[in-house]
């Protein structure tokens, strides 16, 4: 995301008067992004000046020189969440590219109820607007719906046609935890997702 996109966010969270409780920088990984530190400004200034209860996160796999340099030098109130990756292999990740919606067992799941990530983790904003978890922003990415809420959702929006698209194709929706894998595991609505998109990326309408 640019800094001109989290200015558009921190402007509509005081124009409707909104605390919120934390606000997360997910990635990817974070520390990569070239305006980190002004984005982490834009924010600090937003929770100084109109909710000083917000907790500002960074979510970090915390792996290679580069992120640990970032990480050295992040202001002291931003507090960092690192998973500690050692390498390439993450033991115990869920297969998030195994889509609910291609397992029999899932045939009759109702999607509109999301996972246990809606409750943690709340709203994604993404480049292309906002949606229910951040992981929905990112499957918009390769599958192309554009589906985001180009403004802040009011309090009336359960967000629940996101849900019904995104939870069928998210890895996260299934209640068990994968075995450790060694490679790629995709079933057929990723395979075919990430062919089309190989082919022709889609062009999501910007936030």
């Amino acid at each position: 995301m640019t800094c001109e996109q989290i200015e558009r966010f921190v402007a509509e969270s005081i124009a409707r008067g909104i605390r919120w409780d934390r606000i997360r920088l997910l990635g990817g990984e974070p520390t990569l992004h070239p305006e980190l530190l002004a984005i982490l400004s834009m924010l600090r200034a937003y929770r100084d000046e109109h909710s000083p209860s917000t907790r500002l996160e960074i979510a970090t796999n915390g792996y290679g020189r580069r992120v640990r340099r970032v990480l050295a030098g992040l202001p002291p109130d931003v507090i960092v969440i690192d998973t500690r990756k050692t390498g390439r292999v993450q033991p115990g990740f869920r297969t998030f590219n195994v889509a609910p919606q291609d397992l029999m067992s899932y045939r009759w799941a109702d999607y509109r109820n999301g996972c246990w990530i809606i409750e943690k983790c709340g709203t994604g904003l993404g480049p292309s607007g906002y949606y229910p978890c951040a992981i929905a922003a990112g499957i918009d990415r390769i599958v192309g719906y554009d589906a985001g809420r180009r403004r802040l959702p009011d309090d009336a929006d359960s967000l629940e046609d996101q849900l019904a698209r995104f939870c069928r194709l998210c890895g996260h929706f299934k209640q068990t935890r994968d075995a450790a894998v060694l490679g790629p595991v995709q079933s057929r609505s990723w395979r075919d997702a990430y062919a089309r998109y190989r082919a022709t990326p889609p062009r999501l309408t910007r936030y």
